[in-house]
């Protein structure tokens, strides 16, 4: 997938769309009793390393590392009200 000219979101579909296709010919019943928090943190993740990869192609350098140290702000003062409480 190095040397073709498609785009990165449409490799993640490809990628996706035949790991789904695998599970579910091993598998069987692959979305039985799932609720709706699993389907929200699976989209959260998604949307994550689609901006991530977002990120790391066309950002510059000091651009990643100001996002990445606010992230990490962000991610410790969350943790530490959701703790504490």
């Amino acid at each position: 997938m190095k040397k073709n000219n498609d785009t990165l979101y449409w490799q993640n579909v490809q990628l996706y769309t035949q790991r789904r296709v695998w599970e579910w010919a091993v598998v069987g019943h692959l979305f039985n009793g799932y609720t709706i928090t699993p389907w929200l943190v699976v989209l959260n993740i998604c949307f994550t390393g689609l901006l991530v990869s977002w990120l790391m192609t066309y950002a510059g350098n000091i651009i990643k590392v100001v996002l990445f140290m606010t992230c990490i702000f962000f991610l410790s003062l969350s943790s530490s009200l959701l703790y504490m409480a």
